[in-house]
């Protein structure tokens, strides 16, 4: 059954800064100290400035960041957000910060439809932190096979597309993905055909 929540797009809006620490732990674990190094003085960032996990930044931040990664490492802004939305679903920092919600989650499925209902909750709170929502459609009775529907201002879609291989593997599963529609060629959302394959670590450890 489809799920469609009521999607808004805004010129400028805020994001976690866990997002923020997480991409420069990133970048600095991917492609070394200098590369940082070369990075915070890009976009004017000091010392004084790093970004921290309790504070809220706006996304423009993100985007500037990302255009001067991509610029440093001559790699396309596409390819950084799928590695570093990987990165995310396996980072440390975030199974410490986020471990409640990753404790609920049985496979990569699962934690991909925690994530939708954590960000809609998100959108509710006051501080103006506005996660991405998506909507997804279940093709199998399992789960294992959905269509996620993305859609948000940023286009970061190749960033969702690098999370979901993340949760596949913070389970040991495999997942294959295939973009159907997408903003950045004029679709009016993304959609995602997803699909998961082999069984979970954690269902395998779960007494009967």
């Amino acid at each position: 059954m489809a799920m469609r929540p009521q999607f808004e797009r805004k010129s400028s809006s805020l994001m976690k800064g866990i997002i923020f620490v997480v991409w420069e732990k990133y970048l600095n674990d991917r492609f070394g100290s200098n590369l940082i190094d070369a990075y915070r003085n890009q976009i004017g960032e000091t010392k004084n400035q790093l970004p921290m996990t309790g504070r809220t930044y706006p996304d423009e931040l993100l985007v500037k960041g990302l255009r001067a990664a991509s610029q440093l490492t001559f790699q396309s802004e596409d390819r950084l957000m799928f590695e570093y939305g990987h990165y995310f679903m396996l980072n440390g920092l975030v199974e410490y910060l986020c471990g409640y919600l990753l404790a609920q989650a049985w496979n990569g499925a699962d934690l991909l439809l925690l994530m939708r209902d954590a960000h809609a909750q998100m959108r509710r709170t006051p501080d103006g932190v506005e996660p991405p929502l998506f909507a997804y459609e279940v093709l199998s009775e399992d789960h294992s096979h959905m269509m996620l529907t993305y859609d948000s201002g940023r286009k970061l879609c190749s960033l969702l597309d690098g999370c979901i291989h993340g949760a596949a593997e913070r389970f040991g599963e495999k997942v294959h993905t295939r973009e159907v529609a997408c903003m950045k060629k004029g679709a009016a959302v993304c959609r995602f055909e997803v699909k998961f394959e082999g069984e979970s670590w954690a269902k395998r450890v779960t007494p009967a």
